[in-house]
């Protein structure tokens, strides 16, 4: 039994900056912007990431936590000349006021990728681990 307040997690995760763009679609409509959106990842796993970037529109966020909004990802890891692909679901956000620059934290859950892409992520999080 773990101690309380323990976090608990499916997948081993990295600190990586990595480059990602992204861009969001509704789950009943079509895109909503067609902005492409650049962040950094902070840490990153199999199972997901953790982004630091922007939205559009503020008002997206509670479609985003109600899960009728995607992100569709293309990572940019070091270790691969062709980006990561995958679709990605928002587990949880906070917004960060640097200046006049608002951007977001926002933890990322991977919802649909290719087994291939999944794989190099997974080789990505082993190799960061290696001395």
């Amino acid at each position: 039994m773990s101690p309380a307040g323990a976090e608990r997690r499916r997948y081993v995760r990295v600190k990586a900056s990595v480059r990602v763009r992204y861009k969001f679609y509704h789950c009943f409509e079509e895109t909503l912007s067609s902005e492409v959106c650049e962040g950094l990842t902070e840490n990153i796993s199999s199972g997901g990431i953790f982004l630091r970037g922007k939205i559009p529109k503020a008002e997206w966020v509670p479609e985003l936590l109600q899960r009728r909004m995607v992100m569709a990802l293309k990572i940019f890891l070091p270790t691969e000349q062709e980006p990561v692909k995958a679709l990605a679901r928002l587990a949880w956000i906070e917004g960060i006021k640097e200046g006049e620059e608002e951007s977001w934290a926002m933890g990322l859950e991977f919802k649909e990728m290719s087994a291939e892409d999944r794989d190099k992520i997974t080789l990505f999080v082993i190799k960061t681990q290696l001395p």
